[in-house]
């Protein structure tokens, strides 16, 4: 069931330097009208790279906006073990900022059209997109690369 005041967060490992003003004033406004058309919640996986540079987007966007609230996804596998994935540094140190983590089995991509009705991503390679289109089919998807 996809809930109507959740957002979560997608995209790729590696932002360049150069592009990196650019993605995080596009992302601080898809932000701000999100929040204005009611998302409330905000997951991110804790991965390099986008998830991280979006949580602290988040968090400091709550330092205004008490009603959002950010949550970590961690997945597990199995036997209940981390599967592989690691956290980023920076996410590890925002550990305490989160104001929920939840754990799941299920692959990111189901976690995402089963939890959101948006996701914002960075995906810059339109290959990737192609691959992922079962999320973009089930959720409205905002990509930071490519917007005007």
């Amino acid at each position: 069931m996809q809930d109507r005041n959740a957002c979560s967060f997608w995209g790729a490992r590696w932002i360049k330097a150069k592009d990196m003003e650019v993605v995080v004033s596009r992302l601080s406004r898809a932000v701000d009208r999100l929040v204005l058309n009611g998302v409330t919640s905000f997951f991110t996986f804790g991965e390099k790279g986008f998830d991280t540079l979006a949580a602290t987007v988040v968090l400091a966007k709550r330092e205004e906006m008490s009603c959002i609230k950010l949550v970590l996804v961690r997945r597990y596998s199995e036997h209940l073990r981390p599967n592989g994935q690691t956290i980023s540094p920076l996410a590890e140190k925002m550990l305490g900022d989160m104001d929920k983590v939840i754990y799941t089995s299920v692959r990111r991509d189901q976690f995402i059209i089963q939890n959101t009705s948006t996701c914002i991503g960075y995906v810059p390679n339109k290959l990737s997109l192609l691959l992922h289109r079962k999320v973009l089919k089930k959720c409205f998807f905002i990509n930071m690369a490519f917007l005007v």
